[in-house]
This record gives structure tokens, C-alpha cells and sequence, in this order.
């Protein structure tokens, strides 16, 4: 006899029944909800990934600057001189330390010394860098070197710019930029031709425009830069870097300072423009400069530089190099007039004071600069003494 238990009567099992076109529609976007979930937790741990590497590699690149640096630092001519020893100026408004508060200004001197750690030498080049410190654009205001400036150290004196580097080393030219173009510089770096010849050939050489005016006086000083330097491309031909022909072309480093060097084809005015055109080309040069070219710079150069900045100084420039750009440059005074006072020849500023106030304009935005009382005073007496005013004035 069967039990019970053997009636009973199977489950009977539901028979599947299609979806309806919504239902699929439904599991569809759920599938694709799902998928692009997944896609963004890949997505984001790839991201972390990449940043943590970033990172890493960040670190690595500073701490490659940092051991390169300390490594090459002693080769630097150090200031003898600290910045406390600098005078700055201290008749400045409120307004205009705040405009320069913003910016980070660098004097460069370009000296024509052979050997910069026994000669003090002439300031060739006296060149403003001005770094917005936001942006990092640089504007470069070259300081022509006759320009007729007020000794800071013999107030009842006047002189020409570069004549102050070479009394008084780079302490005496700062001390003279910051009193007559109210200025509180406290950073500088003084090259000398060698240092700059010799960094072009590291670099590469540069291209640029080399006028026809410029032929009958280019390999004079090519002949005269290469004897104080003592860099030749070849030794036993006097004439392996002569130039030929004008035109647009590529300059080894010889060629390049007696590009920067030549005065009798126009002015100083010319001439400052020329160098601000290397050191502009220069810069972007090094920008794409390899770690071994840099590396050789460094080297072979850096003992022909001397400056006050210190290794975090050039740790914090080092590492935001790649956004400097340089946007725009001038010369000093904007307005002026040339003129030979008992054999010596001088620039004079068409109004000392109007100048210095358009300076501020061009390197720091300050379009509401005054000139202290100590600029107006020295302008006062520049206008008595040359005759020589403001060109609204005349």
C-alpha cells in the first residue's frame, strides 16, 4: 500500500514567460547603469594611480634639482657683501611697496672683467628682471651704462652708471639703482663674457638677425672678444669665426657677445637691445636644455657668476623655470637725450622723475606711482645741470 508521502502531487513549476518589451528595457538600463560603475571605480583607481605617480615622479625631479644644485653651488662666486648691507630706499610710499611686493627684481650685470674674481671691470650690461611673482612673467628694463646717476655714497657727485660697478663693485651699482629709480633691489648676478660666450656654445649657439650695417665692424670684435675670452673655434684659423654676410643666421657664443658688444653701427640704445634679445633667446634655449647640458653649464660657467642669491633661491627658480616667460622688454630712460659734458659723453633722462615713474608702470603695472622726493630732487638738479627737461617741458 502506498503511503501518504507517495500521493502526494509534485510542485508544479512555473512556466517561463516572455518579458515584455519595458521589462527588457528596465534590465537593460540597469545593466548599463552597473557597467558605467564599474568603468568609473577603474577609471578613478587608474587616477590615483597616475597621481601617485605624478607625485613620485615630482619629487624625484626636486630632489634631482636639489642634489644638483648643492653639488655645483661652491662653484659660485659669492657676494662679500650681505643684503643688510644693501641700502635700500626708505622714502617709498605705501602704494609702491605694495606694487613691489609682488614682484621679485633681480639686477644683472655683464661685466667686461677677465677675470671676475680680482677685477671689479665695467658694467657693460646693467639689466632690471623683474618676475611677477603670480604669472611668472619677466620684463627686462636694460639701464643704459652711461646714464648720468646720483653716488649714493657722495650725494654732491654724479656719475655714469657703469662707472659705479667699477668703483664699487655690484654692492655700488644696487645702491645706485635703488636710489635713483626708486627701487628696493636686494638680489643681483654679474656675469663676464667669457660666462656668457660660453654658456651660448653649451646652449647650442642662437639664431637671430644680424644687420648689414653690422659687417664692417662684426669681426673686430670677434677678434677682440675671442683674445679676452680666449674661446676660438679653431686656434690655427684667425679667421674661423669671422661672419660674412648679414642676414638671419646661427651665432656660436664668440659671435653671439660681439653681436651684444657692437655700439658704432647706432647707439647704446641699440645695444642694449641686442642683449636683451640674447638673454631672451638664452632662456628659452635652457628651457629645452638637456639635464647634461645644463649639467656642463654649470661646470664650466658657474665660476665665472657671482651673485648674493642663495641655493633656495635658485631651488625655487630652478623648479618654476618652465612657466617664465619673457613678455616684454625696454630700455632705460624711455626719453632721453645724449650729450658730451667736458669730453664725456652721457645719457641724460628727459625728466628723471616722469621716467622712473614710467618705469614702475612697465616692470611692476603701477600706474599710480609717484617719485619720491629723493628721485624729484635728483631730477631737479639733472634738468639744471644738462638743460635737458622733460619732453612736455620743452
Amino acid at each position: 500500500m502506498a503511503s501518504t508521502r507517495d500521493r502526494e502531487t509534485p510542485p508544479v513549476r512555473r512556466r517561463s514567460r516572455p518579458l515584455s518589451q519595458e521589462e527588457i528595457a528596465q534590465r537593460k538600463r540597469r545593466e548599463e547603469k552597473n557597467r558605467q560603475k564599474e568603468l568609473m571605480r577603474k577609471k578613478k583607481r587608474r587616477r590615483r594611480k597616475a597621481i601617485i605617480l605624478a607625485l613620485e615622479a615630482v619629487v624625484l625631479v626636486f630632489l634631482g634639482i636639489v642634489i644638483f644644485v648643492y653639488s655645483k653651488w661652491d662653484r659660485i662666486i659669492k657676494a662679500d657683501f650681505s643684503d643688510s648691507d644693501i641700502q635700500v630706499n626708505d622714502d617709498l610710499s605705501e602704494n609702491t611697496l605694495q606694487s613691489l611686493s609682488g614682484y621679485r627684481t633681480i639686477a644683472v650685470f655683464g661685466t667686461d672683467a677677465r677675470d671676475m674674481t680680482t677685477e671689479k671691470g665695467h658694467s657693460d650690461v646693467v639689466m632690471l628682471v623683474s618676475i611677477n611673482n603670480e604669472t611668472g612673467d619677466i620684463k627686462l628694463a636694460s639701464v643704459f651704462r652711461d646714464l648720468y646717476v646720483n653716488d649714493p655714497y657722495d650725494t654732491d657727485v654724479f656719475r655714469k652708471m657703469t662707472t659705479m660697478y667699477w668703483r664699487e663693485g655690484a654692492k655700488g651699482a644696487i645702491d645706485t639703482l635703488n636710489r635713483n629709480l626708486d627701487l628696493n633691489i636686494t638680489e643681483y648676478v654679474a656675469v663676464n663674457w667669457y660666462a656668457v660666450a660660453h654658456a651660448i656654445d653649451l646652449l647650442g649657439g642662437i639664431d637671430i638677425e644680424v644687420p648689414e650695417s653690422m659687417m664692417q665692424y662684426i669681426n673686430g670684435y670677434i677678434q677682440e672678444t675671442r683674445n679676452s675670452t680666449g674661446i676660438w673655434t679653431d686656434p690655427d684659423d684667425f679667421e674661423s669665426d669671422y661672419i660674412y654676410s648679414p642676414g638671419y643666421q646661427h651665432l656660436n657664443g664668440v659671435q653671439a657677445v660681439a653681436f651684444c658688444r657692437i655700439r658704432y653701427i647706432d647707439n647704446d640704445y641699440g645695444r642694449a637691445e641686442r642683449q636683451r634679445q640674447v638673454v631672451s633667446l638664452m632662456l628659452e634655449k635652457a628651457k629645452q636644455a638637456s639635464l647634461s647640458t645644463l649639467n656642463s653649464i654649470a661646470d664650466e660657467v658657474f665660476g665665472y657668476v657671482s651673485t648674493n642669491l642663495t641655493i633656495a633661491d635658485v631651488l625655487s627658480m630652478a623648479g618654476a623655470i618652465a612657466r617664465f616667460n619673457i613678455v616684454d622688454t625696454a630700455g632705460f630712460p624711455f626719453d632721453r637725450q645724449a650729450a658730451t659734458v667736458d669730453g664725456t659723453s652721457y645719457v641724460f633722462p628727459q625728466g628723471l622723475e616722469q621716467n622712473v615713474e614710467q618705469l614702475h608702470a612697465f616692470l611692476y603695472n603701477n600706474e599710480d606711482f609717484e617719485a619720491s622726493g629723493t628721485v624729484k630732487a635728483i631730477s631737479r638738479y639733472i634738468e639744471e645741470f644738462s638743460g635737458i627737461g622733460a619732453p612736455d617741458s620743452n
